[in-house]
């Protein structure tokens, strides 16, 4: 799963291309793969391991990686923006997007739009205006 975060995209979040390589290669598709890298897991992302140590239910991919990129950019954790209007499917139900909580509305953040499922760095209040949701 290619994140489609380039070298801009890293330099306005404040991280490196090689943090952005590390949770594609860390980013655990199941609970075996997850197992299986446990020991970087934990060294590189230990309140990830933490979070999906509490988990009854292995989350998806892009869940997970959410969480990582919080744990990253030292965020306020991975939030969702929802719809009354719409529904989008029976996973996401009316949540369009998640994003990390960095403190204000309009914060450089990463964001995963769960129709296309792709990650984009943006504000959530500059999609919520965009998208108009």
């Amino acid at each position: 799963m290619a994140l489609g975060i380039g070298k801009k995209s890293c330099k306005l979040l404040g991280i490196t291309e090689k943090n952005v390589k590390l949770i594609e290669y860390l980013a655990p598709k199941d609970y075996w793969d997850w197992q299986g890298l446990r020991d970087e897991f934990q060294e590189k992302f230990p309140q990830t391991d933490r979070y999906l140590m509490q988990c009854h239910h292995m989350p998806n991919k892009p869940d997970i990686i959410m969480e990582m990129f919080n744990e990253l950019l030292g965020g306020f954790g991975v939030e969702a923006i929802r719809s009354e209007r719409k529904w989008l499917n029976s996973y996401y139900g009316d949540c369009f997007a998640t994003y990390v909580n960095m403190g204000d509305t309009y914060d450089i953040t990463i964001l995963r739009n769960n129709k296309n499922g792709k990650f984009m760095v943006t504000s959530w209040g500059s999609f919520v205006a965009i998208n108009y949701i």
